[in-house]
């Protein structure tokens, strides 16, 4: 480490940010943490650097967890907090291709229950989203039946769809046999029209294979209390849950409020974040409080937020230390959108090499 104190070397690391020289700027900013280990700006910085610099989700967040800890002002930390949240999904589904790519599998270990939606059958196309909002509704009342079926929804319908985007073999069974949960809770649909829908729940296991199938049976769309309590009760049959009646009630009970829920959840999954956001909110101010809704709008807004957050982040913290305007790359890279399945590549930045920094590195002499 070159014989300078802290605020030398953060001195230095701001000014190679500012030339653009990501690597020597990460590379300063981390010896100047370890003389100074609390200064929040120091933390900022390495994780915008990684974050815009350098597009690295999985260097960026430690960073950024750093600076949360250290307690920066209210406009930092509800910035950071969002800007979190946004890059932990991203995380997900880029972990999730690779696991697909490298193809060992297992992201679902340690749930016992997973989801895959239900495969569409039949001629018609029904309404978006259904094939998703009919098991998620249920998947609180799962949750609350048995501490011992742990499901987490966010993760699974994250890995579930980048599965379908990217696998070779996009099928319920193939996701039961990759994804290493207990049992996957899935089925099967068909639009009969008039808002009609026949709907078959299969639990599959880790083999893929069906080990249980409910009889078919016939929801209406413009009656969702009574549709929620069919799927509930053939998800208790399958799962082996003591009684079929929900002990919150249905989740949803305004039919345009379930359209709108089902469609919003379609395309959160697949990054439409804005709409989706409109689609659930509408959801919650058409039908009755609801923790289902509020959660799914929780999921949505949080993104939306948080991939605004980056470049309202970047002019926050230029501000703060009166420096240049921001490189425009970086600037960019913080406000891209980031589409489910297709994770992008590690951004290339920095004038010394076009790897990202990662400490402890032998020390260069001081230049």
């Amino acid at each position: 480490m070159p014989d300078r104190d802290g605020g030398a070397l953060r001195s230095a690391a701001l000014d190679y940010y500012a030339q653009g020289d990501y690597v020597r700027a990460l590379r300063y900013g981390y010896w100047a943490a370890k003389t100074i280990p609390t200064d929040v700006r120091l933390r900022l910085l390495l994780g915008i650097v990684y974050d815009g610099g350098f597009d690295r989700p999985d260097l960026a967040l430690p960073e950024y967890e750093r600076a949360l800890s250290l307690k920066p002002d209210r406009r930092f930390h509800e910035r950071l907090t969002r800007r979190v949240h946004f890059l932990n999904r991203r995380l997900l589904q880029d972990s999730t291709q690779t696991l697909l790519t490298s193809n060992p599998g297992k992201p679902l270990s340690e749930n016992w229950l997973a989801v895959y939606p239900l495969a569409i059958e039949g001629p018609r196309i029904p309404d978006s989203g259904l094939e998703f909002g009919l098991l998620d509704c249920v998947l609180p009342e799962i949750k609350l039946r048995s501490a011992a079926l742990h499901v987490d929804p966010f993760t699974s319908w994250i890995v579930s769809q980048v599965y379908r985007e990217v696998s070779n073999d996009p099928t319920p069974a193939g996701f039961a046999r990759w994804c290493g949960a207990g049992t996957v809770l899935t089925g099967r649909m068909s639009d009969l029209g008039l808002g009609r829908i026949r709907v078959t729940l299969e639990l599959l296991s880790p083999l893929g294979n069906v080990v249980y199938a409910s009889s078919p049976f016939i929801i209406d769309q413009q009656r969702p209390s009574e549709a929620y309590q069919a799927i509930l009760g053939a998800s208790s049959e399958a799962l082996s849950l003591i009684g079929t009646d929900s002990a919150t009630g249905p989740p949803v009970t305004n039919p345009a409020a379930f359209s709108l829920y089902a469609q919003g959840l379609a395309e959160y999954l697949v990054g439409q974040i804005h709409d989706a956001e409109g689609h659930i909110r509408d959801a919650t101010e058409l039908n009755e409080p609801s923790t289902l809704l509020n959660q799914r709008l929780h999921w949505a807004e949080s993104d939306l937020l948080g991939g605004q957050e980056g470049a309202e982040l970047l002019e926050d913290y230029h501000r703060l230390l009166n420096l240049p305007d921001p490189n425009r790359m970086v600037r960019d890279r913080l406000t891209r959108g980031h589409t489910l399945g297709s994770p992008a590549l590690s951004g290339l930045s920095g004038t010394e090499t076009e790897n990202p920094y990662k400490p402890p590195r032998p020390e260069p002499t001081t230049p």
